[in-house]
């Protein structure tokens, strides 16, 4: 019983370890980023509607720039 423990224990070890690492990974990229600085976010789906003519490569490229959870522009 004994030693199964110890494997819990060292197991949970090795995930806080890895998880402190990321966090302090994550700290010094935020803190080496300038004052208005683009960061990306992912990938969204949408619907959109398209008629004939409609460029599809600019739409599969197309980016919402945020600040502050608000959306303040888009781009092609």
């Amino acid at each position: 019983m004994l030693p199964a423990l110890r494997e819990q224990i060292d197991i949970e070890r090795q995930k806080r370890t890895a998880a402190k690492a990321e966090a302090e990974a994550k700290l010094k990229r935020a803190e080496a980023l300038e004052m208005g600085a683009e960061i990306g976010h992912g990938t969204l789906e949408r619907t959109v509607e398209i008629t004939v003519g409609t460029n599809i490569d600019a739409l599969m490229g197309a980016e919402i720039l945020t600040e502050d959870g608000k959306i303040i522009a888009f781009r092609e």
